[in-house]
């Protein structure tokens, strides 16, 4: 959702808003997820080919591991840094920076000596997530040579995302991070091409 804000003498803003959910239960039952997110964002236009906007975001998300009886359930909040830069009528430049925490718990059963026994423990992470995105949008407007109902839009993105997970212990003493150590890192580059036609008298469609 997006609303204008009106604040005199100064450049057009605007406040956005964004709420998603997902859940996925297994046939079998042995995996349960459910997660949502909101985020609200306060976008500055500072000249007709610059933007840029500060937000906050909200997470919950709850995961269910029957086959293990494991489950985990953390909460998070983080501040978004995002901006766009119109390179040409066709290209624009995107950026977002977004730094979070998350809290909550684990709980997993582990072998004893007596038989499983349950092993809990808090949870403490920090992410940091950073993306570049090239985006454009080609009509007969830029580029001549294209059918006035067909349109492309390419987009070339880099992601890199870093999670820092605080060492805690569980109820029976042992020490515990992330699930591979105490430092993840996740680098992705992605590629493509939309390509949308107009139905109508002009369109061979």
């Amino acid at each position: 959702a997006m609303s204008p804000l009106s604040f005199k003498g100064g450049r057009p803003q605007d406040l956005h808003a964004k709420a998603t959910g997902y859940g996925r239960d297994d046939a079998e039952g042995s995996l349960e997820v459910r997660t949502g997110r909101a985020e609200a964002s306060v976008v500055h236009s500072a000249s007709d080919a610059l933007f840029f906007g500060l937000g906050l975001s909200l997470g919950r998300t709850s995961v269910d591991v029957n086959a293990f009886s494991g489950s985990t359930t953390t909460t998070s909040a983080g501040l978004r840094l995002a901006g766009a830069y119109v390179l040409s009528p066709g290209w624009t430049m995107a950026l977002l920076a977004e730094e979070s925490w998350s809290w909550g718990d684990l709980a997993v059963m582990r072998p004893g000596a007596s038989g499983p026994v349950q092993a809990e423990r808090p949870v403490r992470d920090r992410t940091t997530l950073a993306q570049v995105q090239l985006a454009g949008h080609f009509g007969t407007e830029s580029m001549e040579r294209l059918p006035d109902w067909l349109t492309l839009e390419p987009v070339l993105a880099a992601y890199l995302l870093h999670t820092r997970h605080a060492e805690t212990r569980d109820n029976l003493g042992v020490p515990a991070t992330g699930p591979f150590g105490a430092t993840d890192v996740l680098a992705l580059v992605r590629a493509g091409l939309a390509a949308s036609a107009r139905l109508g008298s002009s369109s061979p469609w």
